[in-house]
Protein backbone atom coordinates (compact mmCIF):
# COMPACT_ATOMS: atom_id res chain seq x y z
CA UNK A 1 0.00 0.00 0.00
CA UNK A 2 2.86 2.39 0.82
CA UNK A 3 4.50 1.89 -2.60
CA UNK A 4 1.26 2.78 -4.38
CA UNK A 5 0.89 6.01 -2.40
CA UNK A 6 4.50 7.00 -3.26
CA UNK A 7 3.83 6.33 -6.96
CA UNK A 8 0.61 8.37 -6.78
CA UNK A 9 2.38 11.32 -5.15
CA UNK A 10 5.14 11.13 -7.79
CA UNK A 11 2.58 11.06 -10.65
CA UNK A 12 0.72 14.06 -9.22
CA UNK A 13 4.00 16.00 -8.84
CA UNK A 14 4.93 15.25 -12.46
CA UNK A 15 1.58 16.49 -13.74
CA UNK A 16 1.49 19.59 -11.51
CA UNK A 17 5.05 20.68 -12.19
CA UNK A 18 5.54 19.71 -15.81
CA UNK A 19 2.01 19.48 -17.16
CA UNK A 20 0.82 16.58 -19.25
CA UNK A 21 3.43 15.81 -21.92
CA UNK A 22 2.30 15.34 -25.51
CA UNK A 23 3.66 11.97 -26.55
CA UNK A 24 4.09 11.73 -30.31
CA UNK A 25 5.82 8.74 -31.83
CA UNK A 26 4.82 8.89 -35.48
CA UNK A 27 7.65 7.95 -37.84
CA UNK A 28 7.43 11.25 -39.71
CA UNK A 29 7.38 13.47 -36.60
CA UNK A 30 9.95 12.08 -34.15
CA UNK A 31 11.55 15.52 -33.70
CA UNK A 32 8.48 16.69 -31.77
CA UNK A 33 8.34 13.49 -29.75
CA UNK A 34 8.36 13.17 -25.99
CA UNK A 35 11.99 11.99 -25.71
CA UNK A 36 13.44 14.75 -27.90
CA UNK A 37 11.69 17.39 -25.78
CA UNK A 38 12.93 16.10 -22.43
CA UNK A 39 16.02 15.02 -20.50
CA UNK A 40 16.53 12.04 -18.25
CA UNK A 41 19.50 12.04 -15.91
CA UNK A 42 21.16 9.45 -13.70
CA UNK A 43 23.53 10.61 -10.97
CA UNK A 44 25.94 8.54 -8.88
CA UNK A 45 26.72 10.23 -5.60
CA UNK A 46 29.58 10.26 -3.13
CA UNK A 47 28.04 7.54 -0.93
CA UNK A 48 28.53 5.10 -3.84
CA UNK A 49 32.01 4.48 -2.36
CA UNK A 50 30.40 3.31 0.92
CA UNK A 51 27.27 1.62 -0.48
CA UNK A 52 24.61 2.82 -2.91
CA UNK A 53 23.82 6.40 -3.92
CA UNK A 54 21.87 7.39 -7.02
CA UNK A 55 19.36 9.92 -8.28
CA UNK A 56 17.17 9.53 -11.37
CA UNK A 57 15.82 12.82 -12.76
CA UNK A 58 13.46 14.04 -15.46
CA UNK A 59 13.09 17.52 -17.00
CA UNK A 60 11.30 18.94 -20.03
CA UNK A 61 13.78 20.92 -22.14
CA UNK A 62 13.67 24.65 -21.42
CA UNK A 63 11.68 24.01 -18.22
CA UNK A 64 13.22 25.23 -14.97
CA UNK A 65 11.70 22.28 -13.04
CA UNK A 66 13.58 19.03 -12.52
CA UNK A 67 12.02 16.13 -10.61
CA UNK A 68 13.50 12.85 -9.50
CA UNK A 69 13.85 9.94 -7.12
CA UNK A 70 16.83 9.64 -4.75
CA UNK A 71 18.10 6.53 -2.98
CA UNK A 72 21.20 6.24 -0.81
CA UNK A 73 22.37 3.53 1.59
CA UNK A 74 25.70 3.47 3.44
CA UNK A 75 27.30 2.34 6.72
CA UNK A 76 29.24 4.47 9.19
CA UNK A 77 31.51 3.16 11.93
CA UNK A 78 31.07 5.16 15.12
CA UNK A 79 32.41 4.94 18.67
CA UNK A 80 35.72 5.65 20.34
CA UNK A 81 36.36 2.38 22.19
CA UNK A 82 34.27 -0.13 20.22
CA UNK A 83 33.35 0.01 16.56
CA UNK A 84 29.58 0.27 16.20
CA UNK A 85 27.90 0.16 12.81
CA UNK A 86 25.31 2.76 11.88
CA UNK A 87 23.41 1.75 8.73
CA UNK A 88 21.81 4.73 6.96
CA UNK A 89 19.14 4.73 4.25
CA UNK A 90 17.64 7.76 2.52
CA UNK A 91 14.95 7.59 -0.18
CA UNK A 92 12.22 9.72 -1.71
CA UNK A 93 11.15 12.35 -4.21
CA UNK A 94 13.15 15.47 -5.04
CA UNK A 95 12.28 18.64 -6.97
CA UNK A 96 14.70 21.32 -8.12
CA UNK A 97 14.04 24.77 -9.55
CA UNK A 98 16.92 25.67 -11.89
CA UNK A 99 17.55 29.42 -12.14
CA UNK A 100 19.09 29.21 -15.63
CA UNK A 101 18.15 25.76 -17.02
CA UNK A 102 19.80 26.08 -20.44
CA UNK A 103 23.17 27.34 -19.18
CA UNK A 104 26.21 25.08 -18.72
CA UNK A 105 26.02 25.76 -14.98
CA UNK A 106 23.17 26.96 -12.80
CA UNK A 107 22.22 27.45 -9.17
CA UNK A 108 19.06 25.77 -7.95
CA UNK A 109 16.62 25.62 -5.05
CA UNK A 110 15.49 22.15 -3.99
CA UNK A 111 12.69 20.62 -1.99
CA UNK A 112 12.17 16.95 -1.31
CA UNK A 113 10.14 14.48 0.70
CA UNK A 114 12.61 11.87 1.98
CA UNK A 115 12.48 8.97 4.39
CA UNK A 116 15.61 8.64 6.53
CA UNK A 117 16.16 5.28 8.29
CA UNK A 118 19.01 4.40 10.65
CA UNK A 119 19.96 1.17 12.39
CA UNK A 120 22.66 1.15 15.09
CA UNK A 121 24.33 -2.19 15.86
CA UNK A 122 26.47 -2.30 19.00
CA UNK A 123 29.62 -4.45 18.71
CA UNK A 124 29.63 -5.43 22.40
CA UNK A 125 26.30 -7.24 22.50
CA UNK A 126 25.15 -7.34 18.89
CA UNK A 127 21.98 -5.48 19.93
CA UNK A 128 20.49 -3.13 17.40
CA UNK A 129 17.92 -0.35 17.36
CA UNK A 130 16.23 1.39 14.43
CA UNK A 131 14.51 4.69 13.89
CA UNK A 132 13.14 6.46 10.84
CA UNK A 133 11.60 9.80 9.97
CA UNK A 134 9.87 11.06 6.84
CA UNK A 135 9.68 14.75 6.20
CA UNK A 136 10.43 17.75 4.00
CA UNK A 137 13.96 18.75 3.12
CA UNK A 138 14.85 22.21 1.78
CA UNK A 139 18.08 23.52 0.33
CA UNK A 140 19.93 24.29 -2.83
CA UNK A 141 23.10 23.90 -4.77
CA UNK A 142 24.77 24.11 -8.15
CA UNK A 143 24.67 21.77 -11.09
CA UNK A 144 26.17 22.04 -14.54
CA UNK A 145 27.29 20.26 -17.66
CA UNK A 146 30.74 18.82 -18.13
CA UNK A 147 29.94 17.90 -21.76
CA UNK A 148 26.80 17.22 -23.81
CA UNK A 149 26.16 14.00 -21.87
CA UNK A 150 27.81 14.39 -18.45
CA UNK A 151 26.96 16.73 -15.58
CA UNK A 152 27.89 17.44 -11.96
CA UNK A 153 25.79 18.29 -8.91
CA UNK A 154 26.74 19.83 -5.56
CA UNK A 155 24.03 20.63 -3.06
CA UNK A 156 22.74 20.30 0.47
CA UNK A 157 19.24 19.89 1.86
CA UNK A 158 18.33 20.13 5.54
CA UNK A 159 15.28 18.98 7.48
CA UNK A 160 13.99 19.48 11.04
CA UNK A 161 13.58 15.67 11.36
CA UNK A 162 15.72 13.84 13.91
CA UNK A 163 16.43 10.15 14.37
CA UNK A 164 17.60 8.56 17.63
CA UNK A 165 19.00 5.05 18.02
CA UNK A 166 19.82 3.38 21.37
CA UNK A 167 20.67 -0.07 22.67
CA UNK A 168 21.04 -1.82 26.03
CA UNK A 169 24.80 -1.12 26.24
CA UNK A 170 24.42 2.63 26.08
CA UNK A 171 25.47 3.04 22.46
CA UNK A 172 23.47 5.89 20.98
CA UNK A 173 23.44 8.25 18.03
CA UNK A 174 21.16 11.23 17.53
CA UNK A 175 21.13 12.86 14.13
CA UNK A 176 19.41 15.83 12.55
CA UNK A 177 18.36 15.00 9.02
CA UNK A 178 20.38 16.25 6.08
CA UNK A 179 21.07 15.26 2.49
CA UNK A 180 24.41 16.03 0.86
CA UNK A 181 24.55 15.80 -2.92
CA UNK A 182 28.00 15.44 -4.50
CA UNK A 183 27.48 13.59 -7.75
CA UNK A 184 28.53 12.99 -11.32
CA UNK A 185 25.78 12.08 -13.78
CA UNK A 186 24.87 11.26 -17.33
CA UNK A 187 22.07 12.98 -19.25
CA UNK A 188 20.07 11.38 -22.04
Amino acid sequence: MRKNSTKSVFAVLVILILGTPAVSWSASNQEAGFWTQSEIGIELGIFTFEGTDFLITYRLKESPWLIGYRYAKWTETIGSFYDNDLDNELSGLITRYLFNPEAHGTWYLAASLLKQSRTLTCEISGDSDSDSATGPYLGGGRMGRISNFFHYNMGILLSPNETMTNDADGCSKETTAGDINLAIGITF
